[in-house]
């Protein structure tokens, strides 16, 4: 049972893995870029902008505007990394249970040696493994890039992708959606 759980999902989980490498790609770049430009604008002689000297005002006025314009694109990384993981546990939520309801597939899985118990603890564990698999190595880059973009990690607009939250807001959009999806069976109402 397990395979064809797992075949049902996977094209969903390979959507997402790409989602995922697409954006974990991003975050290398840009945060290694600004990891460069941080170090270079705290070291001598720009220092963080304290103690400058008149000779070294002019690059270090450059040197602090391009580490403030690295970090525009910032929002749009956080945002990606806010609804990835939310977004993932509801549709493979509305995929394990409200859609096989609606077609009518469960019957027919349930008419197999397979048990309703089991056939919904595949569902799940097939699901729960996906999440695990695509979004914990995409927490450890979130992490990496919060503290290479010199971010505090409590601060309410890192909190959310800092650790291991976009795994947790996974887990609990797929168990919202399906117990909802158990209770009304409409994959496109519970969507």
């Amino acid at each position: 049972m397990m395979w064809v759980a797992w075949r049902q999902q996977r094209s969903i989980v390979g959507a997402f893995i790409l989602v995922a490498v697409v954006l974990a790609a991003g975050m290398l770049i840009t945060g290694l870029h600004e990891q460069s430009l941080w170090r270079q604008y705290l070291s001598a002689p720009c220092r963080g902008g304290t103690g400058v000297t008149a000779s070294n005002l002019a690059s270090c006025g450059r040197l602090s505007l391009s580490v403030f314009n690295a970090g525009r694109y910032n929002l749009y990384t956080q945002g990606v990394g806010e609804i990835l993981g939310p977004l993932f546990g509801l549709v493979l939520g509305v995929t394990a249970v409200a859609s096989e309801l609606e077609r009518g597939t469960a019957r027919l899985a349930w008419t197999q040696s397979e048990s309703r118990a089991r056939w919904l603890a595949s569902k799940f564990l097939v699901s729960i493994a996906s999440i695990a698999v695509v979004l914990v190595p995409l927490c450890f880059v979130l992490s990496w890039w919060v503290g290479a973009s010199f971010m505090t990690r409590i601060s309410p607009k890192t909190f959310p992708i800092a650790g291991f939250l976009v795994v947790a807001y996974a887990l609990l959009c797929f168990a919202l959606v399906v117990a909802i999806g158990l209770l009304v069976r409409r994959a496109a109402w519970v969507f």
